[in-house]
């Protein structure tokens, strides 16, 4: 039986069952003993709502790789990191800020137990990547009574009502494979849809130069850009401050000049009070007019030690320490952004970035060529809009993305 709707030719499938569907994907993905895939997900209905895009590989039993992309929300910032178990041992690499993290897995089970006793894995890849997670994904599924099976294209869709939800697992014609999964529950659904199957797993290699941290700290969400050229330079900022390393810049506010090193996880700090450096859990200090002085100190001990003898550490620097983007603190998600236009300054042509929220607006002028900030003021309104209070820091960049000589 033919039907005609909208040019497109629809043909009832062959009395096919959903059993036998999952029983040929299970068999597929039992031989393919290594491979890559593609998977674009969203969630909608949920306390948190994502989308974006996973791109996997996998060699069984022992390589497993994964890179996650996801788009911002009014809750959660932009998150592009990838996770690779090779052998015994898990590295997450988040491709934002050129951080890395490193876990050791258990050495027996399936890839993706061995995987999850490190962190956990999503199930659109664990049903995909891992025969055992597919036939677990599968079993409720085949309880279902009165399912419902067309075919289109290269596509069966099997689609099944039940008092809870509905579900639709779309199977590949020509290869057996998953091809989308649908599912829905009152308000809330989520939606994988499978792509570039392919029977290499690429490439398990890690970077050899991001910083090597302990944890990953969730982005929060970035200020709201009023257009498309706003949102790009926000992007483009947050990355720039996220992924910083070594820098030597310095700092010229109300208090005077401030002059600033970063030298991956190290720092360096001279300003009127004195001066200090941290580096391997060691502080060393200099207050003006006092004798030197050092000290074992943690990093999370730091700013307390420097504020008992005076002296203090540069907010950006602080942030850049901790592995987290100074931005983040500074720019919070209920300030309106707008680019307000260009500016050169001696040799230096920036970009103009204006933040406002109730009582407060900041101008922010973002270099063109790193994208690092040259300048920011800060003015606190009244009501009626007028300026109260200001302040304004400048950034001067002496030398930015390259290691510094050891002090």
């Amino acid at each position: 039986m033919t039907m005609l709707s909208l040019g497109i030719l629809m043909v009832a499938a062959p009395a096919v069952t959903f059993d036998q569907l999952a029983d040929r994907c299970l068999a597929v993905h039992k031989r393919a003993t290594s491979g890559a895939f593609s998977v674009a997900f969203s969630s909608t209905g949920t306390e948190q709502n994502r989308s974006g895009t996973y791109e996997v590989g996998y060699r069984r039993s022992d390589r497993l790789r994964y890179r996650a992309r996801m788009v911002p929300t009014a809750k959660s910032g932009p998150v592009d990191q990838s996770f690779v178990l090779n052998g015994g041992t898990l590295y997450g690499i988040d491709h934002l800020t050129h951080q890395m993290l490193q876990r050791k897995v258990v050495a027996k089970g399936t890839l993706t137990e061995r995987f999850q006793s490190a962190i956990a894995l999503d199930e659109p890849i664990r049903i995909a990547a891992d025969s055992v997670g597919l036939d677990l994904f599968l079993s409720p599924l085949r309880e279902l009574r009165g399912w419902k099976i067309t075919e289109r294209g290269d596509n069966r869709q099997a689609i099944a009502t039940t008092p809870t939800g509905r579900f639709e697992i779309t199977f590949s014609k020509s290869t057996g494979r998953l091809a989308a999964v649908a599912i829905r529950s009152g308000a809330a659904g989520l939606r994988w849809t499978y792509s570039k199957w392919s029977s290499s797993p690429g490439s398990f290699a890690v970077p050899s130069n991001y910083r090597r941290v302990s944890e990953f700290y969730e982005s929060p969400p970035y200020p709201k850009a009023t257009d498309s050229a706003t949102s790009n330079l926000l992007n483009a900022t947050f990355a720039a401050h996220g992924r910083l390393r070594y820098a030597n810049y310095r700092v010229t506010d109300s208090s005077g000049v401030t002059q600033v090193w970063l030298n991956d996880g190290a720092a360096r700090q001279i300003n009127a009070r004195g001066e200090w450096k941290w580096s391997g859990g060691t502080l060393r200090y200099t207050k003006r007019g006092s004798a030197p002085q050092s000290r074992k100190a943690k990093l999370r001990e730091v700013e307390t030690a420097l504020a008992q003898q005076g002296l203090e550490i540069e907010p950006m620097l602080h942030r850049w320490l901790q592995g987290r983007n100074p931005l983040s603190t500074m720019w919070k998600p209920d300030l309106q952004a707008r680019v307000r236009g260009e500016i050169t300054v001696g040799k230096m042509r920036g970009s103009i970035l204006e933040l406002r929220s109730s009582g407060i607006r900041i101008t922010a002028i973002i270099r063109r060529d790193t994208h690092l900030i040259h300048s920011l003021t800060t003015e606190n309104l009244d009501r009626a809009g007028n300026v109260v209070a200001s302040s304004e820091r400048r950034f001067e960049y002496l030398s930015v993305g390259k290691p510094l000589p050891k002090w």
